[in-house]
């Protein structure tokens, strides 16, 4: 039985033309495991009229919980004789009791949207997330079942860019791409084992499902 409690506030203050927004948040997991914690969240803009230009910057600190599918089996591990005759057929893959537990991220935003006179628009961020305890998935042999998998740590790094044209004589259009590089660190924490074949200790490896 998995209960989540998320309490908060925000605020936003403007002057001239600068836009402050405040929070704060507290997160309350009980599940296999439990945690406990506050999250602040801040973020500024200011905008540059002559030149039609807004600059912003965020900061988020955020709880990241397990995934649910198949939590119990995965936190048992080796603990669960099937698991343990299963795991005991390959050598590269490690066998882990420990229970997942939430894992926490720094999250950082930087932006600037620029206009055009009245006919384009742009707005771009650069995205950099680390947490620590990041979560990922397993797959059981060449099944559909999938587990959650807890590795020590991720760095996520990335872009977003969307240029659209405002509403020109009830003609619009836009486009969007992005690009994200996500790395997460061995040593895997918890979950069943799936170690990167030819990987170990504190190694590198991408995924390429976050974006």
């Amino acid at each position: 039985d998995i209960k989540e409690l998320a309490l908060y506030a925000q605020d936003t203050i403007k002057y001239k033309n600068w836009v402050l927004n405040l929070g704060l948040r507290a997160d309350f997991y009980n599940g296999i495991s439990i945690a406990r914690q506050a999250e602040p969240r801040v973020g500024v803009a200011y905008n540059i009229k002559p030149t039609n230009t807004v600059l912003r910057v965020s900061y988020a600190r955020t709880l990241e919980t397990p995934f649910n599918e198949n939590l119990i089996l995965a936190s048992n591990g080796c603990n669960d004789p099937v698991i343990n005759d299963l795991m005991a057929t390959t050598q590269r893959y490690p066998c882990l009791t420990a229970p997942l537990t939430p894992g926490t991220r720094n999250e950082l935003h930087a932006g600037l949207q620029q206009g055009f006179g009245k006919y384009l628009v742009v707005d771009g961020e650069y995205i950099w997330k680390y947490t620590q305890k990041a979560y990922d998935f397993s797959i059981l042999g060449a099944t559909p079942i999938t587990f959650p998998i807890e590795w020590d740590h991720s760095k996520i790094p990335g872009y977003a860019v969307r240029a659209s044209v405002p509403n020109l004589h009830g003609f619009t259009a836009f486009v969007v791409f992005s690009s994200v590089a996500a790395r997460f660190f061995q040593p895997q924490v918890s979950g069943i084992g799936a170690t990167p074949a030819g990987q170990g200790g504190n190694s590198v490896f991408r995924i390429d499902h976050d974006e």
